[in-house]
């Protein structure tokens, strides 16, 4: 979902869930928002930017119809799947002060499997709200679960992230590549604890393995 500041509005953006709050920043008609982080008393809050988040009225922004999100570059969205395999994968330490690395290893990360899941989930659409009872959006449906999943638990790899991208539907990738990384080392547990695999030869699900994961949970 996408909100925007209603017509007419001049909505002000607050510290606090408070109308007597400090004003960080005056809103006009028409500015994008993005995806609410969470509600109080009749207040949303919203990241912005990396360097602007605060309250909104609740009254004074309204959520963008489906029809008016933004068609997908095909072309782009692959590409950035194929960007988002590469960087998961790469086992580079980060710099001095960054999160730590995540092992990724042996359940690494596919493009194909990413783009596979955009094509069953939207047909790479940028939709809104698309399966009943989930409030997944994007071309990969990416859920408000899933994308807490990877900002808690994606150290570097999620470094940079907003709650906002995850209605984005490339910004969004990462969220699908960290829940299919999840899958992965899940299933192999569940092998292990079965003793139908060990710690120095453990279990790599196949992408049908994954499918079934995905569409199960």
């Amino acid at each position: 979902m996408v909100y925007v500041v209603k017509e007419d509005v001049v909505a002000r953006l607050r510290e606090e869930p408070r109308a007597t709050s400090r004003n960080k920043k005056t809103m006009q008609q028409g500015d994008e928002l993005g995806d609410p982080v969470r509600e109080s008393d009749g207040f949303l809050f919203f990241e912005i930017n990396a360097n602007l988040n605060g309250w909104m009225l609740k009254d004074d922004c309204e959520e963008l119809p489906d029809a008016a999100r933004l068609p997908i570059n095909e072309k782009g969205f692959v590409q950035e799947c194929v960007n988002v395999q590469f960087l998961f994968n790469d086992e580079t330490k980060p710099v001095e002060g960054a999160p730590p690395a995540v092992t990724i290893r042996p359940w690494v990360v596919s493009a194909d499997f990413l783009i596979a899941r955009a094509l069953y989930e939207t047909d790479i659409r940028n939709l809104g709200k698309n399966i009943p009872g989930s409030d997944g959006v994007g071309a990969l449906q990416v859920t408000v679960a899933e994308w807490k999943d990877f900002t808690d638990n994606g150290g570097a790899l999620a470094k940079d992230v907003r709650a906002s991208d995850r209605d984005h539907s490339v910004l969004q990738i990462p969220g699908a590549a960290w829940r299919q990384h999840v899958h992965g080392k899940a299933m192999s547990k569940i092998r292990l604890d079965a003793g139908k695999a060990t710690a120095e030869d453990p279990f790599i699900p196949s992408f049908l393995d994954m499918f079934f994961a995905h569409v199960t949970e």
